[in-house]
């Protein structure tokens, strides 16, 4: 399937920056991850403060400028469990649900090699699991202009991972595990897209769906 994407500019008021956007099959997301709010040290949870708070992988706020902030689900959704519901998004966004990230899969081929077509092209980024091997970066194309970075994850106990190996971003979707919620992406090692589910007190990217 040969992919079209088209590249527009937007400008996101709210937020205060100029945000490119994708347009890919009959959706429009956002061709990066979101970098909003006040960096808080990855020990501590976020908290419903009226202050948008962000995690930067390895408490170093030059991985947020590369990769978006790292969000805690109720942070990125704004205390609301409505599914497609805008979140930290600008106006006129929304976080996708999970159904959406399905629709963009099925848009690309289907699971089985979305990823490798929505990945940066490359190894600037993308790198594998172990320092001690060559970078790999297999199957991607990039072809539908998504650019997925692999900005890793901030885990419940405070610690971060795997950072230039998986690209993941929250749906606003439950999963049917309680406290877990569902999260697209792509992976260093293989062409297929993700489908994995994180407790909600994870930090994870976001990515925004136009409404």
């Amino acid at each position: 399937m040969k992919t079209i994407a088209t590249i527009i500019l937007l400008m996101l008021v709210t937020v205060g920056f100029t945000q490119e956007t994708v347009i890919i099959g009959t959706q429009e997301w956002m061709a990066e991850n979101l970098n909003v709010g006040t960096m808080v040290q990855g020990s501590v949870n976020q908290t419903n403060n009226n202050v948008i708070e962000k995690y930067c992988y390895g408490n170093d706020e030059a991985n947020c400028a590369v990769y978006g902030g790292l969000y805690q689900w109720n942070e990125a959704m704004q205390y609301t469990t409505a599914e497609g519901s805008q979140g930290l998004c600008p106006s006129g966004f929304h976080i996708p649900t999970f159904a959406e990230i399905t629709t963009l899969y099925d848009f690309l081929g289907g699971i089985n090699v979305a990823g490798g077509k929505l990945k940066e092209v490359g190894t600037a980024h993308f790198q594998g699991m172990y320092v001690f091997l060559p970078a790999t970066n297999i199957g991607a194309t990039n072809t539908s202009g998504f650019t997925a970075l692999p900005g890793g994850m901030r885990s419940v106990n405070g610690n971060f991972y795997y950072i230039k190996v998986d690209a993941n971003f929250w749906s606003s979707s439950p999963s049917p595990y309680p406290n877990y919620y569902l999260a697209g992406g792509a992976m260093y090692s293989t062409v297929k897209a993700t489908n994995s589910r994180f407790p909600r007190n994870s930090g994870l990217p976001i990515r925004c769906i136009k409404d």
